[in-house]
């Protein structure tokens, strides 16, 4: 290595170093999400282990994190020009920063960290698809990409003319790199020796601010497993694996249908007394938020039909939301029916009765992949709409009322599925309406926090809820019109709530827990020639397809071949837990507590409020029931 390398190297390991402390400014972010470090569950003597393990994790991972990049910069030391070697040190230090800081903003809002599946779902939110950013919120993303590299890159500049001719600093380097190592060795430390005391399971949860920090853990140890031996403590692993090439047993028995409800040949269709299907799904709409103030027509349609008062999700997002629906099976088991392409038989049954089928979608049916899952037995698919939310709703509404004209003329049963984006957009489009007031003018959803006012952001969410329900209103008017509800089931639900703080836990939106404001959702059933009611027992999302197999397709096997809910109607139905599933984790929900399973093996118990409870004991036997209706339909 000649003398112009050394300069180099020594640049390199001075830079990556100097990288330690952008990491720890930006992972200052991190420090109002940790839990228990201002709990008064813990004892003087736990507050002090607790803060010194804080302060070692904190300190030696994301140094880690920082000096990652360094493993890919190093060795063009020794065949690149020292412009290359600045290019390439720079670009993925920026790169690494930036992803860290919009992985604080992830976090605080979400409680996960960024990751492969996240940043698809980030990546989709660029053509307005997924997630709706403001365009104060875009602008924001792009000047910290620049405002990164710009720190970057006069840092890079400064440290080359600091550090060639600083001869004391030589050697310097690598007592730091050791203190730092032995920072997050001693975080390891205390996580593996405090095995079997309760203060286990508060270092644990503490862990989950970190991100990466279970999967550097089983970088380091791959052969002892550590990563179970964590989320174990002494009880119970359970492991919520992706078991995408399990061969599937979907149904456990071949369906049988009564002959009265089997279509007529294809050319004598128009003879059959089938009854259409319309389903509504409203994205983001929240269990409180049918009432005459918000949702004024719903609210009216609903007094015509059966309302269903205690009802849930089967996810605290949309994926596994609209999974629940259509599969009527918990969405661990999305993986398999995405690699294998396995449709939903509530779909296929409409198919194989000749359903003429309309989906109208606001955003894209690639991510989700629902084109790969809950629609991949359909012909056709409908393209990507464009514009923002509200925009992408009243197409529509356009599009579904010239479906229904078609369907009309060609004398044809036909199933519809129309989802309103809207409500979860509200933030991506100019949502000025006075109706609820006051609003956030711009939203910016990197400033909330436990101590944010809620109020101009709920208003602005009821403001977007209103015009969802003035296009919820055109489908059913499109339908009254060609006098269409004397034979059609019309659905009206959500696929998850959404969250403003209501819970003062520094939670908002949805995905981050499950909690009744992100998992409840309101279900209205209109079915022809049947009185209105109102239902107060518990239903979920995973009712609705056994209940549509039964009572429209003339299913007659048991529900249990081929979904884990009961039938809508069964008021005597047992519910002593639900499993709910989110994009990174699993929740099952009890009377008394939330327990939530995570993708390492690892478990939280929680207060119906998200609060953790570390002192609580698991519940196995409810667990390895929800565990099995995970297995069930596996061979």
């Amino acid at each position: 290595m000649n003398q112009a390398q050394k300069n180099l190297f020594r640049w390199c390991a001075w830079f990556f170093i100097g990288n330690c402390a952008i990491f720890w400014l930006i992972g200052l972010n991190y420090i109002p999400t940790i839990p228990w470090i201002h709990s008064s569950y813990l004892t003087p003597k736990w507050k002090g282990e607790l803060d010194f393990f804080v302060m070692v994790s904190y300190l030696g991972q994301l140094s880690f994190l920082a000096v990652l990049p360094s493993i890919f910069v190093f060795p063009c030391i020794f065949f690149a020009r020292v412009r290359l070697v600045f290019i390439v040190a720079i670009t993925l230090a920026t790169i690494a920063a930036a992803l860290l800081l919009v992985d604080t903003i992830v976090y605080n809002l979400y409680r996960f960290h960024f990751s492969g599946v996240i940043f698809q779902l980030v990546a989709s939110s660029f053509n307005k698809s997924f997630f709706d950013f403001s365009q104060f919120e875009l602008a924001l993303i792009i000047f910290i990409v620049l405002g990164v590299l710009l720190i970057e890159s006069f840092f890079a500049w400064g440290l080359w003319r600091f550090v060639i001719g600083q001869k004391r600093m030589r050697g310097l380097g690598k007592w730091v790199v050791m203190s730092l190592g032995v920072s997050l060795y001693l975080s390891y430390t205390m996580i593996v020796f405090s095995a079997g005391e309760q203060i286990h399971r508060v270092l644990v949860e503490t862990t989950r601010f970190l991100p990466l920090y279970t999967e550097v853990l089983g970088w380091f140890f791959p052969g002892e497993n550590l990563t179970v031996a964590i989320a174990r403590e002494g009880e119970l692993h359970f492991e919520h694996s992706i078991r995408n090439d399990s061969q599937l047993n979907y149904p456990v028995h071949q369906l049988l249908f009564t002959p009265k409800h089997v279509a007529l040949k294809k050319t004598d269709v128009q003879k059959t007394r089938q009854l259409n299907l319309v389903i509504i799904l409203i994205d983001a709409w929240r269990f409180d938020m049918l009432n005459p103030d918000v949702t004024p027509s719903i609210y009216k349609f609903a007094k015509n039909s059966w309302y269903f008062s205690k009802h849930y999700s089967g996810g605290n997002s949309t994926g596994p939301g609209v999974f629940s629906l259509f599969y009527g099976i918990p969405a661990s088991y999305w993986s398999a029916m995405e690699t294998q392409k396995r449709g939903p038989l509530l779909v296929d049954e409409l198919i194989n009765q000749h359903y003429k089928t309309g989906v109208f979608f606001s955003g894209s049916l690639k991510l989700p992949a629902f084109n790969k899952t809950v629609f991949s037995q359909l012909k056709e698919l409908p393209q990507d709409v464009t514009g923002n939310a509200y925009e992408r709703d009243l197409t529509l509404t356009r599009q579904f009322k010239a479906f229904v004209d078609n369907a009309v003329k060609e004398k044809q049963p036909f199933f519809s599925y129309v989802h309103f984006g809207a409500a979860h957009g509200y933030c991506a489009f100019d949502n000025d309406l006075t109706l609820f007031r006051p609003i956030i003018k711009t939203c910016n959803r990197t400033d909330l926090n436990n101590q944010t006012d809620p109020v101009p952001y709920l208003n602005r969410y009821k403001n977007a809820l209103y015009r969802v329900d003035q296009q919820a209103q055109q489908v059913i008017e499109a339908l009254k019109e060609h006098h269409l509800l004397k034979n059609t089931v019309v659905i009206i639900t959500g696929d998850h709530g959404e969250e403003f703080n209501d819970n003062h836990q520094g939670y908002w939106s949805h995905a981050s827990n499950f909690t009744s404001y992100q998992v409840r959702t309101p279900l209205i059933v209109y079915w022809p020639g049947e009185k209105p009611k109102v239902f107060d027992h518990m239903t979920t999302h995973y009712d609705i397809a056994p209940t549509l197999m039964r009572h429209l397709l003339g299913s007659t096997m048991p529900l249990a071949a081929y979904s884990v809910g009961d039938d809508l109607l069964d008021k005597n139905a047992s519910h002593p837990y639900l499993l709910v599933g989110g994009y990174v984790d699993l929740g099952v929900l009890e009377k008394d507590r939330i327990t939530r399973v995570f993708s390492t093996g690892d478990f939280q118990v929680e207060k119906l409020n998200s609060q953790p409870q570390p002192s609580a004991k698991l519940h196995v036997g409810v667990l390895q029931q929800a565990f099995v209706e995970m297995r069930r339909f596996y061979r």
